[in-house]
């Protein structure tokens, strides 16, 4: 004679558990990243390396679209990571649009005159840090969901 059993299982909490782990891990893996990109800033004044901070994670794992985002809130931190003129993206020198020179401050009240200037090379902080912060973080992320189901397998016990 053949029983046939039945169980139903609630994955809800499961998945809640996951996504309450995968927050808490991003929020990790995004601090960890903005650590290395701080270490990577160029810093003559400090004020781009003091202006990378861990934004706060959205979305959920269970869904797919668990991201947070670590930026730089210093205005000239995209020309720093992509450089500009013919160094940057468009490799093109950079010249006047409203002027015939550009006015290039020397300091002491002294200027400068040039028709175009070639830019500045990039000096990527940003990707490479997070290239070699991958690890650190997927291990952190990784070790905050494993705790947050441990936590969730005690409470389910203790039921």
């Amino acid at each position: 004679m053949t029983r046939k059993i039945e169980a139903e299982f609630e994955w809800a909490p499961i998945l809640a558990a996951m996504d309450r782990g995968a927050h808490t891990g991003m929020s990790f893996a995004a601090d960890v990243i903005a650590n290395y990109a701080k270490g990577k800033a160029p810093h003559r004044t400090g004020a781009l390396k003091n202006s990378i901070q861990p934004g706060e994670p959205t979305g959920s794992l269970s869904n797919g679209d668990l991201q947070v985002n670590v930026a730089a809130a210093a205005t000239y931190a995209p020309y720093v990571e992509h450089g500009t003129g013919i160094y940057g993206p468009h490799g093109t020198p950079i010249v006047p649009v409203t002027a015939q020179a550009l006015q290039i401050p020397l300091g002491g009240g002294e200027y400068m005159y040039r028709r175009s200037v070639k830019g500045m090379k990039a000096q990527p902080f940003m990707q490479p840090a997070v290239d070699e912060a991958a690890d650190d973080a997927a291990d952190a992320l990784a070790r905050a969901i494993d705790l947050s189901l441990a936590e969730y397998g005690r409470a389910a016990d203790a039921d």
